[in-house]
Formats: structure tokens, sequence, C-alpha cells
């Protein structure tokens, strides 16, 4: 018995060092943002910072191609006490694959680059950045196929310390390009530079670690078919998942100014803070509920889910509160008064966002079930309802329509979701724990009514409403503290 518990308890405590890394580099990650959007906001105005976030769209929706969907298959058979041959076989067929097709793409974009700047950007000087950005296609691919395996191999500490250091390149070097004098254009340059780097010391890790070796034959034909087979419906799901989250802004430019698609941008960019909250959960939960369901052990699959969505909507749950409270003094604190934004705008969007992390479980437990086709299929229906509704809302309504259709899409996409997983023969109460749900979303309703009556004291200075953000973290906690009966 106290081996059992010995083991339960380093259990435990791995699980806590790889949130805890995760959580720190995402901490990092999104400071960084909140860095550079400022930097980025008063150097290039909105107009720039539009032009920005429609590379972003056009990349996004192509490095899914990109990635062929390799990722959840990697995760799903590399995981656990694989050979180092086998590993090395698929990490570097993996590699050759998605250069293939990144490199084809990136070519194609480069010859449209004039007509996707006149369809979706309209801006002069912006023809040339999307040539150069282009490239971003190809090193992305790259990046997210290494880290696929690190996730895989459990590499979360390694990967989690090399991100950490990226952010930091990425802030120091924004820094310098504008002090410089520099533009959009400079700064994509230096961020080709340092994915680069990083891409060449996360490559070179494995090698030392004897993660992978080089001197292994490729895949045959038939296994990578086979990759190919589970990857194709994950590359149309991931193509829907960019429609979804980022299809507005194509749609915003065509009808709309880059002004209009920064500014809807800025407030989308603050609300990804709940993708950035999730990384550390989500990371290592997807490899401990394969292990769990291959080892047949329900109970301790279901455990984890309840624990790591506790973990995740302890921090989430107010901060969605508190941000469609005072998302709009902060983003023109950070910018400037062109990124004003109304809460019930930002709200919508937030919640958009929270749900699509909230269900990250169960779009695990359609993956652990074989079913990507399903994921594939709901992946597309609901991005297709979302362009629908983007096209029909946008042109009325401005930003506010495009809210409203990220919102409607992903409540539409959780539906579907649970709907299947309870084929399965879960049920919802054994993978969410609403009885502490419960309490974290009370304890952030009482915040929210303490910074409402803060606000306008809020908008005063940054560092007032750096106090108020403080105030409501007092509140929640006490409150929170209150309802468990003053117990930690």
């Amino acid at each position: 018995m106290n081996e059992v518990l010995k083991e339960t308890m380093l259990s435990h405590r791995k699980d806590q060092l790889l949130i805890g890394v995760r959580f720190l580099a995402e901490v990092i990650g999104r400071a960084g943002g909140f860095v550079t959007f400022p930097l980025l906001a008063r150097s290039i105005g909105s107009e720039g910072y539009g032009v920005q976030a429609q590379l972003g769209t056009i990349n996004g929706v192509l490095i899914p191609i990109a990635a062929l969907g390799l990722g959840f298959t990697v995760v799903r058979v590399v995981s656990g006490r694989q050979p180092v041959k086998f590993v090395s076989t698929r990490f570097l067929s993996s590699l050759i694959m998605v250069t293939v097709v990144s490199t084809a793409l990136a070519v194609s974009v480069v010859l449209l680059a004039q007509w996707l700047n006149d369809l979706f950007i309209k801006v002069s000087w912006a023809t040339p950045v999307v040539r150069w950005s282009s490239l971003m296609i190809i090193l992305t691919s790259w990046e997210l196929t290494i880290n696929d395996y690190y996730r895989a191999r459990l590499r979360i500490v390694a990967y989690s310390l090399m991100q950490i250091f990226q952010t930091m390149a990425n802030v120091g070097g924004l820094v310098v390009v504008l002090l410089s004098g520099g533009g959009l254009l400079q700064v994509i340059w230096m961020w080709l530079a340092i994915k680069i780097l990083f891409i060449l010391v996360a490559f070179s890790y494995f090698l030392v670690t004897g993660e992978i070796r080089l001197n292994v034959p490729l895949m045959s034909f038939g296994e990578i078919t086979e990759l190919l087979r589970f990857g194709c419906p994950i590359v149309v799901m991931g193509i829907s998942a960019c429609i979804m989250s980022i299809g507005d802004r194509a749609v915003i430019g065509y009808y709309l100014t880059s002004g209009q698609v920064g500014v809807y941008n800025a407030a989308y960019s603050l609300a990804g803070i709940f993708a950035a909250m999730g990384a550390p959960f989500w990371g290592p939960l997807y490899p401990l509920m394969a292990t769990h369901r291959n080892n047949n052990d329900l109970p301790a699959l279901t455990l984890s889910c309840r624990r790591y969505t506790n973990g995740y909507c302890f921090f989430s749950i107010p901060t969605l509160v508190g941000l469609t409270v005072l998302a709009s003094p902060l983003l023109q604190e950070l910018g400037s008064a062109e990124f004003a934004i109304h809460p019930l705008l930002f709200g919508l969007i937030a919640l958009g966002l929270f749900s699509d992390q909230f269900s990250a479980n169960v779009h695990y437990l359609v993956y652990l079930h074989n079913e990507p086709v399903f994921m594939r299929n709901i992946m597309v229906f609901s991005g297709i309802v979302n362009l629908i509704l983007n096209i029909l809302t946008i042109h009325f309504w401005g930003i506010f329509g495009a809210a409203l259709s990220t919102f409607v899409s992903y409540t539409l996409l959780d539906f579907l979701l649970f709907r299947r997983v309870i084929s399965y023969g879960y049920r919802i109460v054994e993978l969410y724990d609403f009885h502490t749900l419960g309490k974290y979303v009370f304890s952030a309703l009482v915040m929210a009514v303490v910074v409402y009556f803060l606000t306008d004291f809020a908008k005063q200075s940054f560092i007032i409403l750096i106090a108020v953000v403080g105030l409501g973290i007092i509140s929640y906690g006490l409150v929170l503290l209150a309802t468990n009966g003053f117990r930690i």
C-alpha cells in the first residue's frame, strides 16, 4: 500500500511539474504578446497591425495542410516506451513529407501575393510582406512537427524552456527592429531568423539526448499511407478550425478595412489568453488519457479529465469575466484609442474561445475512439456555418457580427461533440466536476461586480488599471475560500 501511495504521489508531482513549466511558458508567451502589441500598435498603427493579422489568416489556413494532420497520430503512436529506431523513422519521415507540402504552398503564396493583397488586405506596401511571410508556412510546419514529438515523448520541460527563450528573443528582436526605424517587413525577417535558430536547437536536442538517430530507414509506402489516411481528416478539420478562428478576419478585410481587421484582431488576440491558459493542461492531458485508455483504466481517464479541467477553469473562468469588463480600457492603454471595443463584443469572442478550450477533453475522447472522420465532419460543418454567418452579419453589423459568429459556431461545435461522447457511454458528470466549477463561477461573478464599479478608476492610468485587476483577483480568492469553508 505504501508503494502504491508513493507511486501516486510521484505521479501527482510529475503532473504538477509538467503543468507548472507549461504554465510558466504560456505566461511568458502571453506577456510577450502584451509587450509586442503596444510596440506594433504604436509603431505601425491599426492598419499595419491589420496587415499582420491578415498574414496570419493566410498562413493559418495553409499551415494545417502543410502539417498533414500528423500531430495527433504521432502522439497516439509513439507515446510510451517505443524503440529509438521506431521513433526516429517516423520523425524523419514526417519532416520530409511536411517539407515537400509546405514548400509547394509557400511558392503558391509568393506567386499569388499581389492577388491576395488586392482581395483581402488592400494596402499598397503589403505585397512584399506577403511574399516574405510565406516562409513562415515552411518553418512553422517544421516547428509543429518537432513539437508533436516533444509532446509524445513527454519532453514537456525541454520544449517549454525553449519556448520561453524563443519568446524572449522575439520580444527583444522586435524592440531592436522598431527602435531602429524598421517596419513590418523587417520584423518578419527577424521572426524568421529566430524561428530557424530555435528549430535547429530543438532538432539538435533530440540528437544529443539520443531520442532520435539519423541512420535509420524511412517509413515504407504502406506505413506512410496509413499515417496519411488518419491525418487527412485532421487536415480538413484543421482548415475548418482555422476558418472558425481566423476566417472572420478575411471577411472583415473583404468588406471593411485593414484598420477594422486590426481592432478585431487585437480583441481576438487578447481573448487568446484562454488558449494560452489551456496549453499547460491540455499538452500533458492527451498523452495521459491515451495511456489510461490503452491500459483500459477508465476511472483514471475520467479522473484526469476532471482534475485537469478544474485546474484550467480555476484560472480561466475569472479571467473570462474580468477581461469582459476591462478589455476595452486595457486595449486602449496598451495600444491607442483606435482599439476601443464594446464589452459585449469582446464577451462574445471570449465565450467562444473559452468554450473551445473547455471541451478539450471531449475532443481527445473522440480521437481516442478513432473517429477523426467525425471530427472532420463537425469541424467542416461548424466552419461553414461560421463563414456563412460572417458573410451575412459583417456586411451589416461590422465586427460585432464577426464576434457573434464566433460565439455561435463554437457553441454549435461543443453541442455536437458532447452528443457524440455521450453515445460512447460516458456521462458528462464523469468528465466534469460541476460542483467545483460552480464555485469558480460564483466567485468570478462577485469579482465582476467589484471590478465593474471600479472601471471608471481603471481608465485613468495603466497603474490604476493593474491595481483594479489586483483587487479583482483578491476578491475572487476570498469568495472562493469562503465557499470552500476557508479550506485551501
